[in-house]
């Protein structure tokens, strides 16, 4: 499948970015399907209030020991939201991995091919969305 959304682009802090004229910039479809899969990962269900059905879940495990089963449970809960609103489940991977006692990276890689505005295919290498969730309330007890 060939992804062709466009989007308000918005740089990594989350803002909007303009242009010169002090116009909003619109988001290639590579560019647009990051920033949605960025926005779902970091997302509960319920946050976003136009379609509470949106998000990752993350937020469901804080409090709980960090140990491999709840990776693969904070695994599972980004796929299933990821593959349920935006990619197909070939088009990505998810990777959950402690980084220290308190935070969790994690790595989204997002392949697939994306048509620009003109229906042509986009020159696109897979590219990986990443960041850190502070998992403060738990504890880590993984070697």
């Amino acid at each position: 499948m060939a992804y062709s959304q466009t989007d308000i682009y918005m740089g990594t802090s989350g803002d909007f970015v303009v242009d010169s004229k002090g116009d909003l910039t619109l988001a290639e479809s590579f560019e647009s399907v990051k920033q949605s899969v960025n926005f779902i990962a970091r997302t509960d269900k319920g946050d976003f209030v136009p379609d509470e059905r949106l998000g990752g879940d993350l937020g469901t495990f804080v409090g709980d020991t960090l140990d491999e089963d709840i990776l693969v449970n904070m695994e599972r809960s980004l796929i299933s939201n990821l593959e349920r609103f935006i990619l197909n489940r070939g088009d990505f991977q998810v990777h959950c991995m402690p980084i220290s006692t308190t935070d969790v990276g994690v790595f989204i890689v997002v392949a697939g091919q994306y048509l620009d505005k003109d229906g042509n295919i986009l020159d696109t290498q897979q590219e990986v969305v990443s960041f850190t969730y502070p998992y403060a309330e738990g504890e880590a007890s993984i070697p």
